[in-house]
């Protein structure tokens, strides 16, 4: 897939993340992570164990979190570890290839999210931290330039897995589970292209990027499934109307 594969660039690692954070500082509270190998086509070859870790932020979880993800102030007490030593183990988990890696995410938060935690956690690297946020590659942009709602919306990662026919596994805003779910809908993507296509067309004909025209001559091709040169031209006019 050449858009994927421009993005890339060859490499060979790919680590498929998900953040939950706290609600007003965007501390990371914890982490899932999936380390794969990749093949030259982008397709997985190798899966590792995940990497999960809660974290403890510097200020308060907050309700709308805790209600989000069942994730307490009393857990992160007793189960969490400070960012610097969840850092070290990411690090650590990615081993050899952490400075080849390119990590994978569901949205743009998660990038951000690293710095936040370092701006709060001074004993932690700032430099790992920005290495990180600045190779977190955002999928659900990517893949919302061919996939989005009838209302020309980005899906949820749980509305994109079902467009993929995946059972979503385990639960929502459960950062391996999410981490695990984003990974499968990866490879699901790859190895559907003609899925792909159909909902790329779907999506050309509503989104307001597409000139006129051709939003009309797709909606048309859905309708008829063959259009000729007047069809063209017929579109053309209407648009000028």
């Amino acid at each position: 897939m050449k858009p994927l594969n421009d993005i890339l660039k060859g490499r060979k690692t790919l680590c498929f993340i998900d953040l939950e954070g706290a609600q007003m500082s965007h501390e990371i509270i914890e982490i899932g992570a999936y380390k794969c190998q990749i093949r030259e086509d982008g397709t997985i070859k190798r899966t590792y164990r995940p990497y999960k870790a809660y974290v403890r932020p510097k200020h308060a979880v907050g309700h709308f979190v805790t209600k989000l993800t069942g994730i307490t102030e009393k857990q992160l007490r007793e189960e969490g570890v400070p960012y610097r030593e969840m850092l070290n183990g990411l690090v650590k988990y990615l081993g050899k290839d952490f400075q080849k890696t390119l990590f994978v995410a569901y949205g743009s938060q998660d990038a951000s999210m690293f710095v936040a935690s370092a701006d709060n956690n001074m004993d932690a690297s700032m430099e790992q931290s920005l290495f990180i946020s600045k190779r977190t590659f955002d999928y659900c942009e990517f893949l919302g330039t061919f996939l989005r709602s009838e209302s020309n919306n980005v899906m949820s990662l749980e509305h994109a897995c079902e467009a993929f026919h995946i059972p979503f596994e385990g639960k929502a805003h459960d950062a391996v589970d999410d981490a695990k779910n984003l990974m499968l809908l990866y490879s699901a993507v790859l190895a559907n292209q003609k899925l792909l296509a159909q909902y790329y067309k779907r999506t050309l004909s509503v989104s307001p990027k597409t000139p006129a025209p051709l939003r009309l001559l797709l909606r048309l091709l859905e309708e008829k499934k063959s259009i000729d040169a007047s069809d063209f031209d017929a579109a053309l006019e209407a648009s000028l109307e």
